[in-house]
């Protein structure tokens, strides 16, 4: 079997490989006169973020810790926003359906009130849902 010599000579090598040799003559000229590769300076301004762990300010005295996680709870937009317009406009076209959209809700597009009943609690008479927040 004949090989190609062109493919397996020191001319074929070296030009198809000559830029990445040059570059690494050259970052070996520029580090030998302190061009390349200089230590950064120190920054002058104190780093306000530093989140490296610190020893505590006093010896800790906890046993035992409760950890209680209440992920999945309702939303602020469920507990306290009430929009009364919405229940006056409920089931009709949504203003404005003129405008067309990528999307799913664009075949939907009519006005849904909230679910749930709103009532004046505590001493300040904030509109609160009390279906989901009972006591």
């Amino acid at each position: 079997m004949k090989q190609n010599s062109s493919c397996n000579s020191r001319r074929h090598f070296l030009s198809q490989n000559a830029l990445g040799i040059s570059s690494l003559g050259l970052a070996s000229l520029l580090r030998a006169d302190g061009v390349l590769g200089a230590p950064a300076k120190p920054s002058l301004v104190p780093i306000e973020y530093d989140l490296l762990p610190k020893c505590p300010h006093h010896p800790p005295q906890a046993k035992a810790m409760i950890s209680i996680f209440t992920g999945g709870g309702p939303s602020h937009l469920d507990l306290f926003d009430r929009k009364p317009i919405l229940d006056k406009y409920a089931g009709e076209q949504f203003p404005g359906s003129d405008i067309k959209y990528d999307n799913a809700g664009q075949a939907t597009s009519v006005v849904l009130p909230t679910p749930w009943k709103f009532s004046r609690c505590g001493q300040s008479g904030m509109e609160v849902n009390a279906e989901l927040l009972p006591h």
